[in-house]
């Protein structure tokens, strides 16, 4: 059986120091994602949503380099933003499709 600790709490700086690396790196796998996606379909925006955008800036900010990087020219400056809607955004898609399928059916 394991027992749980109880660890000291963490200065905040050092959090953020730990995490960056691993930031970076799937922020940065994150922005090879987006360029294909950006060069193939031409959005005028790419917009991050569910639970991924809780890390916000941390990890947009390295997507966003990988994006200008990857992706051909003028896509690459394609905007990368998070959703308003935040870790709900897909759940509220999802409802409004489903909505608009019903509708069809209807009329």
């Amino acid at each position: 059986m394991v027992a749980w600790r109880r660890w000291p709490p963490v200065p905040r700086s050092a959090a953020k120091a730990w995490l960056r690396p691993k930031a970076d790196l799937v922020g940065g796998r994150l922005g090879v994602a987006l360029a294909s996606f950006a060069n193939i379909f031409e959005p005028e925006v790419i917009v991050i949503g569910g639970g991924v955008i809780a890390a916000g800036e941390l990890l947009l900010e390295p997507a966003r380099r990988e994006l200008e990087a990857r992706a051909l020219r003028p896509m690459n400056r394609t905007p990368v933003v998070a959703a308003e809607l935040g870790e709900d955004a897909g759940m509220i898609g999802a409802a409004a499709m489903a909505r608009i399928e019903l509708e069809k059916a209807e009329g």
